[in-house]
């Protein structure tokens, strides 16, 4: 009965280190205002964030996602990542429901132009490659599994 309870413990354990340890393999930092209390947030949220279907934080400032460029590196990674498909595909998605009216997130040049962004905007979310520092009015999301 003891091994099954340090058996069961360990297994919790393990299960909640995965997230933190995929977080540090990722090739981005999820980005967001230095005074957003939020300090993680699941996969499947920031897709939602990302494709405009949730429109507000819980601290009742708007969700302003931002985008880098189509052909970016850390683009590709985040799209892989967050939404399991191509930058491609989500830019053909927003094709699509651009002719119902709906529009993209912003898109930004670089990982400075996105911590610009950030840091003047508190509800906005962007992503930044991995090795960016990210200076004041900005913290870094920790990325968990939904």
């Amino acid at each position: 009965m003891s091994r099954r309870i340090v058996a069961l413990a360990l297994g919790i354990v393990l299960a909640a280190a995965v997230p933190a340890v995929r977080a540090q393999d990722q090739d981005f930092k999820i980005v967001i205002h230095s005074d957003n209390p939020i300090s993680s947030v699941g996969q499947k949220q920031l897709a939602r964030c990302f494709m405009k279907e949730i429109g507000m934080w819980t601290t009742g400032d708007p969700v302003i996602p931002v985008d880098q460029l189509p052909e970016s590196k850390v683009r590709a990674a985040f799209s892989k990542e967050v939404h399991g498909t191509s930058a491609a595909a989500i830019a053909e998605l927003w094709q699509q429901r651009g002719a119902g009216g709906a529009t993209p997130p912003a898109m930004l040049a670089s990982d400075q132009e996105v911590l610009d962004f950030v840091r003047a905007n508190p509800g906005a979310v962007g992503y930044v490659s991995a090795k960016t520092e990210l200076g004041p009015g900005v913290k870094e999301l920790t990325l968990t599994e939904d």
